[in-house]
């Protein structure tokens, strides 16, 4: 978790993107492709930002809060699928 989570409202959206990852990953990662996808993610941070969104890259994702919304399953599966 970034030092840019704040406050309580912050780490609530932590907290969602964390409950998105762990309801959405057994679904997702049901065969060798989506799995090997998937283990391309190496480490995930949640920061605070202008806008929400997710980004992948070098093996790193970031998910982006802008304070009042998070970043769901099916955004981090569009990046991973890429």
């Amino acid at each position: 978790m970034s030092d840019t989570l704040k406050t309580t409202d912050d780490m609530a959206q932590a907290r969602n993107v964390a409950n998105a990852i762990a309801e959405g990953a057994p679904g997702y990662c049901n065969d060798d492709a989506s799995k090997k996808a998937m283990c391309a993610m190496k480490s995930v941070e949640v920061v605070k930002g202008k806008e929400t969104g997710f980004a992948f890259k070098g093996g790193k994702g970031v998910c982006t809060t802008d304070g009042q919304s998070y970043v769901s399953w099916d955004m981090i599966t569009r990046e991973i699928d890429k």
